[in-house]
């Protein structure tokens, strides 16, 4: 589907956002206090019962907007653009029911799973206004569908991650939004006020009594994601991030208590190439995971690493962001029958960000089969003599780090 087509489509619901240029399907929401579906989303993606690969997207993810902010929807209405490029991909749809709860306090029991009864209770009085929740730009904004798009970007990622779990599906890829692996239990940051992965990996554990490893891949640390699981025998927490903002992700940070252990940090220097981080999941990653044995792995897949993205500092072609998926790909194979769910996180050049999504999911459903288009090409050649310092300097962490977990 062109954008022009879904704007018109969405002109017939109403004004969403307060912005000019806002989408235009909440209005009635706006008025009616509550966010209402208008059955007239309609996605460009092809499914199939017969597909073993599960993709999970939802309206409300891209009614909840405001245009002029970093985390806004058309991060996905460019995925939707550049699918035209992508042919013979078919997937098994995930839906979460269009009803999900009944105000806020459904809506603080169901994501007290993971987060503080009081924290949910401090943002639910905001989360349906239109204004920001703080005032920095940089955080999570309110409006008529973000508690809605918060509830279902949480529990269709589990939905879809229980059908792989089970055997249902091979893999899948939740298209959420908002992110969430700055969503600690009590604390919101980074876009993020409630955590979509760490709710599913609670729900499998609970329900599947099996380990679950989080492999995070977005360019910041998953400080929210390591809060919630630095005690828990249960879930494995793995990142790989540059290092800086939110400063924190320190290699020394292994975990405490019954998860003692269990926490796993790669903090990279700024400025390095798919080729270092490729090593990094080769040489860290494919390690832990080996050792630790989860039965399921669920990747926050953030594409901010992309030389373009203007919230990394990573140079990473979308062709190289490939080498990674297909990295956990094999040793997902080798240890948990493939099974891998990648969860969207960041992501802010928008076409590098649905270059990458595309990609991602022809190779879950095409395997070695696929073929990667990476029309935006390498990142521009730097100086040669800086990125050696940095690669000597990414190779002692990388040392230091497998040292530290006995790698």
């Amino acid at each position: 589907m062109e954008r022009s087509t879904f704007k018109r489509r969405q002109l017939l619901a109403g004004f969403a956002s307060a912005t000019a240029m806002g989408f235009l399907a909440g209005r009635f929401a706006d008025r009616a206090g509550k966010p209402r579906e208008s059955n007239l989303f309609e996605t460009p993606f092809t499914f199939s019962d017969e597909s073993r690969t599960g993709l999970f997207e939802d309206e409300s993810f891209f009614f909840h907007d405001w245009h002029s902010h970093p985390e806004s929807a058309s991060r996905l209405m460019q995925v939707h653009d550049e699918l035209s490029d992508f042919k013979d991909m078919k997937f098994r749809k995930i839906a979460v029911r269009s009803s999900p709860f009944q105000g806020a306090a459904e809506w603080i029991e169901a994501l007290s799973v993971v987060h503080d009864r009081k924290y949910l209770e401090r943002v639910s009085e905001k989360i349906d206004q239109r204004d920001y929740l703080t005032q920095s730009r940089w955080s999570p904004y309110g409006g008529p569908h973000a508690r809605d798009a918060t509830y279902k970007a949480a529990v269709g990622t589990f939905e879809l991650a229980s059908k792989v779990a089970n055997g249902e599906l091979a893999n899948g890829f939740a298209l959420i939004r908002p992110p969430g692996h700055h969503a600690g239990r009590a604390f919101s940051g980074g876009y993020c006020f409630t955590n979509s992965v760490a709710y599913a990996a609670k729900r499998l554990v609970a329900k599947n009594r099996k380990p679950v490893l989080i492999l995070d891949l977005d360019v910041h640390h998953g400080n929210g994601t390591e809060d919630i699981f630095y005690s828990s025998p249960e879930v494995t927490y793995v990142s790989v991030h540059q290092d800086d903002w939110p400063y924190t992700g320190g290699i020394e940070r292994t975990g405490e208590g019954a998860g003692s252990g269990l926490n796993f940090n790669l903090p990279m220097p700024l400025g390095l190439t798919g080729r270092s981080w490729h090593e990094a999941v080769e040489k860290f990653v494919v390690p832990i995971v080996e050792k630790t044995r989860p039965a399921q792995i669920l990747v926050s897949m953030g594409y901010d690493t992309h030389w373009r993205d203007p919230q990394g500092s990573m140079l990473l072609s979308v062709d190289e962001q490939m080498s990674l998926v297909a990295s956990v790909q094999r040793v997902a194979e080798r240890v948990c029958e493939g099974k891998v769910v990648f969860v969207l996180e960041g992501g802010y050049e928008r076409r590098a960000t649905a270059l990458g999504v595309l990609n991602t999911l022809n190779r879950l459903v095409a395997d070695k089969k696929a073929i990667i288009k990476d029309p935006l090409g390498p990142a521009p050649l730097g100086d040669a003599q800086e990125m050696a310092k940095l690669e000597r300097e990414f190779a002692k962490r990388l040392d230091s780090a497998r040292k530290v977990h006995g790698l």
